[in-house]
């Protein structure tokens, strides 16, 4: 994700709104300068903080997000 990118992000936010923009791949040139001076303010997160914010608050979704993303619980026996 470059400068560019953060740019036309921030440019879909309305006022009132914050946005979180998830990048798996890293950042590059000067998205970080952008990101900085983002008004409203942009949240980033790489992929391991975002599967762990999803997993943590995945039963408080909505129905309609979590079809989106659909997971299943699963159990799995250790021993004691």
């Amino acid at each position: 994700m470059g400068g560019p990118e953060v740019r036309n992000f921030r440019s879909t936010i309305r006022t009132g709104e914050q946005g979180l923009y998830d990048s798996t791949g890293g950042l590059k040139g000067d998205a970080r300068a952008e990101l900085e001076k983002a008004w409203p303010p942009l949240v980033l997160m790489d992929q391991d903080e975002f599967i762990a914010m999803l997993t943590e608050n995945y039963d408080k979704l909505e129905p309609e997000f979590q079809a989106l993303v659909p997971l299943r619980k699963v159990y799995i026996l250790t021993k004691v």
